[in-house]
């Protein structure tokens, strides 16, 4: 596991030795995502090296206001 997924697990209280299923699923531009199964749910990390990328979260953030379901994710 890489360590700024495993750091990113932690900062959200997961613990990364109860993930299973870790795959990274694109790494493009800045813009990590990688699938996860924590406990018995699967989910969504994306993780960003540019603060600039992180207006993704607030996208997220209106949907969710509009409750207009979404993947479960982990974003900071």
């Amino acid at each position: 596991m890489k360590n700024y997924i495993k750091k990113e697990l932690i900062t959200y209280c997961i613990d990364p030795l109860k993930v299973s299923n870790l795959k990274e699923v694109s790494n493009k531009d800045g813009v990590i995502v990688t699938s996860l199964k924590y406990e018995e749910t699967n989910y969504i990390l994306k993780y960003f090296e540019n603060d600039e990328h992180k207006r993704e979260i607030a996208n997220y953030n209106l949907l969710k206001s509009l409750n207009i379901r979404t993947k479960d994710t982990f974003s900071s």
